[in-house]
């Protein structure tokens, strides 16, 4: 056989063990996004909680509704989020009020400060090595529309994320060490090996 045939079935043999696992943005949103690897749930005195993983390739198709982009615009969203690893973070009350629904000793407007202004500083994530506080955190009132809050995390990606990769480096626990609601300390611990074997996002380039 030819030194050619030989390079060549080398170049598929090590394609093949790459691993190399992708999908495109259509499937990404339907399928990877709501993977029971990414999303950990708790339920306490009538509240729900639930918190979820957004791996990078999520971040960037929050700002992208296309299939197809540029390759240059996919590189500068990665540089743009891979200092971070980011999450979300849900409550859920019984009633349709977001906020009155959670039952304690609070009043309505110190919960509604606490949810704006005071919970970031409850948040950390604790990795193989590192301990993180929460460093990016934002609100999201649905005004009664839903009974659910929403809340947006985000955390320094230092000894968490492979910048080059994406990929996690080690296994996550997201803690929230509740100060008013009268819940304690919640933990949400994810597997890095089941989050690293989801397809990545592969762009339809232009």
């Amino acid at each position: 056989m030819s030194i050619r045939f030989y390079h060549i079935v080398i170049v598929l043999l090590l394609f093949s063990c790459s691993g190399k696992n992708e999908t495109n943005a259509e499937n990404y949103r339907s399928e990877v996004i709501g993977d029971e690897a990414l999303i950990r749930y708790t339920e306490l005195k009538d509240l729900k909680f639930s918190c979820r993983y957004r791996p990078t390739d999520e971040m960037i198709l929050s700002e992208i509704q296309s299939n197809k982009v540029a390759n240059e615009d996919v590189q500068s969203l990665r540089k743009k989020y891979r200092d971070m690893v980011y999450f979300s973070f849900c409550i859920t009350t019984p009633s349709g009020d977001e906020i009155s629904g959670i039952k304690g000793n609070a009043s309505y407007y110190q919960l509604l400060d606490y949810l704006n202004n005071s919970m970031q500083a409850d948040f950390y994530l604790i990795g193989k090595s590192d301990t993180v506080p929460c460093v990016g955190y934002h609100y999201e009132r649905s005004f009664d529309v839903s009974s659910v809050n929403y809340i947006n995390l985000g955390f320094p990606s230092r000894n968490f994320l492979d910048t080059i990769t994406h990929n996690l480096k080690t296994d996550m626990q997201l803690v929230y060490d509740d100060k008013i609601l009268g819940m304690g300390m919640l933990h949400f611990r994810f597997n890095k090996n089941d989050i690293n074997k989801l397809p990545k996002l592969n762009y339809e380039r232009d």
